[in-house]
């Protein structure tokens, strides 16, 4: 449960307090939230609202996936077919970054260490979004503040954080 500091939180929990995660969306909103931080998307349907929220509200959640492209793409691939061109621009528009992590073995053996992907879309991205089209495709660099699963692997390698082994094996399975 979360607690409350500097803000009214309200938690709903699915089977518990709400039956399913489309009432809890809606009962949400009629409460009046500002900020909504929904676990996992798992439906067309709940990813269509979320799409439809997020035009008034903050809308925070996670999906599973390698990389934030990946992420984008699970998302435009989830869209009905025929509300497609109208929520890829919802998302073009409202989306402000995504963000994704993969744990690696660390090169001294005391333990893990995260290597990160972050996008945060500028003009060619939102467009790429809209058009369906691959977002890293692109004629310029990514943005400052952004790079790619594979480029933090490197990083880590390069830093001697993770071995070669390792390192190729994540980028392995970022292929797949």
């Amino acid at each position: 449960r979360l607690t409350s500091k500097r803000a009214i939180i309200q938690q709903r929990e699915i089977g518990v307090d709400v039956p399913d995660m489309l009432t809890g969306l809606s009962t949400s909103l009629l409460q009046g939230a500002d900020v909504l931080m929904i676990g996992e998307l798992r439906t067309s349907e709940e990813v269509r609202m979320c799409s439809l929220i997020s035009q008034n509200n903050l809308v925070l959640t996670q999906l599973h996936s390698e990389t934030p492209e990946k992420a984008i793409q699970r998302i435009q691939d989830i869209y009905p077919e025929e509300q497609a061109v109208l929520l890829r621009r919802i998302l073009a528009d409202k989306l402000r970054g995504v963000c994704a992590q993969m744990l690696l073995d660390r090169a001294d053996g005391k333990g893990k260490v995260a290597s990160y992907g972050v996008l945060i879309p500028d003009k060619e991205m939102r467009q790429a979004i809209i058009d369906g089209g691959d977002i890293l495709k692109r004629k310029k660099p990514l943005p400052q503040g952004c790079q790619t699963m594979e480029q933090d692997i490197q990083n880590l390698f390069e830093q001697d954080i993770i071995t070669e082994q390792t390192k190729e094996k994540a980028i392995m399975e970022l292929c797949l």
